[in-house]
C-alpha cells in the first residue's frame, strides 16, 4: 500500500501510473479545492481560494496563462479537458506546493501573475 500523508497525497508518484484520469481529476480536485486552501488558511499564505490555486497550478504547467491552451468557456472547467501526463504534471505541482509551503506558492503565483501581466520582471 502507498503512503498518504496527512493532508490526502500520495507521498509517491508512482500510484499515478495505476490511476485512472478520472482518479488524477479527483485528486487534482481535492488538492486543490480542499488540501491547499485548507494549508493556505493555517499557514496564512498569499493565496488561499481554490480557483486561485487553480490558477497557478494550470498557468505553470503550461508555462503560460491556461486559457491561451483550453478552453476557458467551453463546455468542460479546464482540468477536465487536462491530458493525463497534464494532471500527473498538476499533482506534482501541488504537491510541490504542499511540501514546500509558503516560499513554493508565492514563486508559482509571481510566476502565473507574470504570464498575465499583472507583474513585472
Amino acid at each position: 500500500m502507498k503512503e498518504v500523508d496527512n493532508h490526502g497525497l500520495s507521498s509517491d508518484d508512482s500510484r499515478y501510473a495505476d490511476s485512472s484520469i478520472e482518479e488524477l481529476r479527483e485528486l487534482y480536485l481535492n488538492a486543490t479545492a480542499e488540501v491547499l486552501p485548507q494549508l493556505a488558511r493555517e499557514n496564512n499564505w498569499v493565496i488561499r481560494f481554490d480557483h486561485c490555486f487553480q490558477r497557478v497550478v494550470l498557468d505553470n504547467i503550461f508555462d503560460d496563462v491556461w486559457y491561451n491552451h483550453l478552453e476557458k468557456s467551453g463546455s468542460e472547467p479546464a482540468y477536465r479537458q487536462l491530458s493525463r501526463d497534464q494532471l500527473v504534471s498538476a499533482l506534482n505541482l501541488c504537491r510541490d506546493m504542499e511540501k514546500a509551503g509558503e516560499e513554493k506558492v508565492e514563486e508559482l503565483n509571481r510566476k502565473s501573475l507574470k504570464f498575465r501581466g499583472k507583474l513585472s520582471e
